[in-house]
Parts: structure tokens; sequence; C-alpha cells
């Protein structure tokens, strides 16, 4: 009995182990997962946080981010949920990989099939 148990908790465990890797499903962890990989300019990565309709936005910014330096760091990601839970506007300061430069980013983001994304577009 005490084998099947313990084999019971070792599948939970391994199970466990393996599902890190994954974000949690929250704005702040999406967005930083998001942001990451921009700065380590894994643009395949990213693109998996991105909304569908702001692909090619995306993408053009994925253009433009290639011609400068990786590295960098996400700090001070604060999201407010809207009161259905189904969209939220995040903020984030970013700074570059020379560590000189800062800026704080607002984005937008929104559930869909019960995965936060991000939204890319112009009007910011």
């Amino acid at each position: 009995m005490k084998t099947y148990f313990f084999s019971f908790f070792l599948l939970i465990a391994l199970f466990l182990v393996d599902a890190c890797g994954k974000p949690a499903n929250t704005p702040e962890a999406v967005l930083e997962a998001f942001m990451e990989a921009l700065l380590e300019k894994d643009f395949e990565e990213g693109a998996k946080y991105c909304a569908p309709q702001s692909m090619q936005m995306y993408q053009m910014a994925g253009s433009m981010l290639a011609l400068l330096p990786a590295g960098g760091s996400v700090d001070n990601i604060v999201c407010t949920t809207s009161e259905d839970g189904e969209t939220a506007n995040c903020s984030a300061m970013v700074t570059d990989g020379s560590g000189k430069e800062s800026s704080n980013e607002r984005i937008r983001m929104v559930k869909i099939d019960g995965d936060w994304k991000v939204i890319m577009d112009k009007s910011k």
C-alpha cells in the first residue's frame, strides 16, 4: 500500500515539475514572459503570448528590436484587471541591454480561450 501511495505522489510531483515550464496564467506572469522573450530576442517564444490580432504589429516590432542589443530587464509589473476578468491594463519598467535607458511601458491584455495574451496596437 505504501508503494502505491509513494508512486502516486511521485507521479504528481513529476507532473508539477513539467507544468513549471509555462508561466502562471496571470496577466503579470504572461507579460513578464513576453517582455523577457523580446529582450532576449526570442521572437518565436514571444509570439506565444501575443493576441492573434496583434501578430502583424508584433512582427514589425520584432524587426526593429532585432537591430538592438539583446538583454535588459523587466521590473515593477502592475496589472489592473477589468471587473469581468477578461481584460487587463498593465505597466512595466523596461531597462535596455546597456542598463542606461529605462521606460515605463503600458500594455493591454486580453483573455482568449482562458489564456492571457498581449495586445499590441498603434494607439500607444
